[in-house]
């Protein structure tokens, strides 16, 4: 079992990129695109941007009720409201 995800992202990338360039840069390949790793990684990135943005879609809070929260000394504020959140609403109040 891996401890950290990137590790297995770092283990199964260099074989498949590698194989993904071969396939592509050789003289059999079906179109001769010796960039396809670049476009491959691209289209992963934006599927990840993707998946981050469906899972964290349901954490937004209204900037109010987070205020309201902070004002009023709620116990489960801290546990409610990351560091990261206080610090964009001080940002732009």
């Amino acid at each position: 079992m891996l401890i950290d995800p990137d590790a297995g992202a770092e283990i199964v990338a260099p074989l498949f990129m590698t194989q993904f360039f071969a396939r592509f840069a050789s003289d059999q390949a079906p179109v001769y695109i010796p960039s396809a790793p670049f476009f491959v990684a691209g289209v992963l990135g934006l599927l990840a941007i993707l998946v981050f943005q469906r899972v964290t879609r349901h954490r937004r809070v209204d900037r109010l009720t987070l205020l309201s929260l902070q004002r009023s000394g709620k116990s489960g504020f801290k546990h409610a409201i990351s560091s990261y959140h206080l610090a964009a609403l001080r940002m732009r109040v």
